[in-house]
């Protein structure tokens, strides 16, 4: 099958929910033989090298919160239904597929895979979230197939009378390394908590880190990684932390620095309010760790029925970080280990190309 993702930022992956997700479709499908492109932002990866046969077209974009992904997306729609080279057009998010109906007269087949719903995102005005449910409007109805990656969705959409696929994200365990980068920015094995997440007014970063510095400094340090495309919100979360020398921030992490920190950090927290199915906390389990988390419903989803204990009320991270300071976690980190372990890509591929197939008539 000749296979085309829009909606990503890019490829490889290097940071990002959805860019994980595709770069994980992406490599296994080529591996499987199929022709596989992905439409790439140019300031995302341009210095990278594509990896893994995997066919990058790179198109030009517009910065800025609310022209990047709108761009992009409607000229990779475009050029799509040009070139008309696809037997699957595969978009991811609901902003993107907005732009489904240009190629919808050149391939044989259109599939959404629903994230989130982007529109409850804070950083949205009227306009954007009325163009958003628009998109999602055209996922569920424009679409042959829509994929979502949460029991939650799942529910809401077939509740409306919507047939949707639930295919989960999948989840690799991080390398098992020592420590050594860490040391470096003055973290000891087993010593710290960490945070990881892009930074948007949802993800409740700030919040996170002024609760964290209003915390007695007896606590275990906060390492909160990560980054923001706004500026004033990359500016108002260091603000946030106030000069607490127990609060550490690494920017963005990938590799054995990512590695490291999950695998000897002593818990992971998340604040956030809105999530799909998060694919970092879903790493932080994988890495047999305890984790605190705000109780939103991908996150209850995840956590099963340990979620009792280890959940905290949305917008109160300082009950997140009281729970941090007072729990034992014995045995926590295992059970949920287990968990993750139903996360498989692998499974996510199967099911993926089952869809396809099916909608080319091939199953």
């Amino acid at each position: 099958m000749r296979i085309a993702f829009i909606g990503q930022k890019g490829f490889p992956a290097s940071w990002g929910g959805v860019e994980v997700h595709v770069d994980n479709l992406a490599r296994r499908l080529r591996a499987r033989g199929h022709d596989v492109t992905i439409y790439n932002r140019r300031w995302y990866s341009e210095n990278r090298p594509s990896e893994a046969g995997v066919r990058r077209i790179t198109l030009p974009t517009l910065r800025g919160k609310h022209l990047d992904a709108t761009f992009h997306s409607l000229l990779s729609s475009a050029h799509a239904a040009a070139v008309r080279h696809y037997d699957v057009i595969h978009y991811h998010a609901i902003g993107p597929a907005l732009f489904s109906l240009l190629p919808r007269l050149s391939v044989r087949g259109i599939v959404t895979t629903v994230h989130g719903q982007d529109y409850q995102r804070d950083k949205w005005g009227p306009l954007a979230r009325t163009a958003l449910r628009l998109g999602e409007q055209a996922a569920l109805r424009i679409s042959d197939r829509t994929i979502v990656v949460s029991k939650s969705l799942r529910d809401a959409y077939r509740a409306q009378g919507y047939q949707v696929e639930y295919i989960p994200n999948g989840v690799s365990a991080p390398q098992a390394v020592e420590a050594a980068d860490i040391l470096e920015l003055g973290l000891e094995p087993g010593g710290f908590v960490l945070s990881m997440s892009r930074w948007v007014p949802e993800k409740r970063v700030r919040e996170l880190v002024a609760a964290r510095a209003a915390r007695p400094s007896s606590d275990l340090p906060l390492v909160v990684a990560g980054q923001a495309d706004d500026p004033d919100y990359q500016r108002a979360v260091r603000s946030a932390a106030g000069g607490c020398r127990d609060i550490v921030f690494p920017g963005m992490v990938g590799g054995r620095l990512k590695d490291e920190l999950l695998g000897h950090c002593r818990a992971f927290i998340t604040a956030s309010a809105v999530e799909g199915l998060p694919i970092a906390l879903l790493e932080a389990m994988a890495a047999g760790k305890p984790v605190i988390a705000s109780e939103i419903e991908p996150h209850r989803e995840l956590l099963g029925e340990l979620g009792d204990e280890l959940l905290f009320p949305v917008d109160q991270p300082d009950r997140g970080l009281a729970m941090l300071a007072s729990a034992s976690f014995d045995g926590v980190g295992d059970g949920l280990a287990e968990v993750a372990a139903h996360y498989s890509w692998d499974e996510c591929v199967d099911r993926v190309e089952e869809v396809y197939a099916e909608l080319l008539g091939e199953a």
